[in-house]
């Protein structure tokens, strides 16, 4: 029988990484959670189609240049958000230690 929590521990630890990686990088960790969440479904997409026409040796110069551009969107954020300023650090560290806060009362 599986541990039901088990589920929420894994969520928390991946809340916990992107949170971090947030906070490191000084980024607002919503937007960041929000550009992760919206490039991964299509970059997954275009990688499948890039595989089948590879397979059936079709051009492929469209889908390599949106593959890439899927690729390096969540870095590009990461590295352009260091620019952002204090306030986002702030609301990073804010958010972090609230989540912290919930996990400890949730166990």
């Amino acid at each position: 029988m599986k541990n039901p929590s088990s589920g929420k521990l894994v969520l928390a630890s991946i809340i916990d990484y992107l949170g971090s990686v947030a906070e490191n990088h000084q980024i607002d960790p919503f937007i960041f959670v929000l550009v992760y969440l919206i490039s991964t479904p299509p970059f997954l997409w275009v990688s499948a189609r890039l595989i089948g026409r590879v397979r059936r040796r079709r051009p492929l110069e469209a889908l390599i240049f949106a593959w890439a551009l899927l690729y390096i969107a969540r870095p590009i954020f990461i590295f352009g958000g260091r620019a952002s300023g204090s306030r986002s650090v702030a609301r990073a560290r804010a958010w972090r230690t609230q989540n912290a806060a919930r996990r400890t009362q949730d166990r």
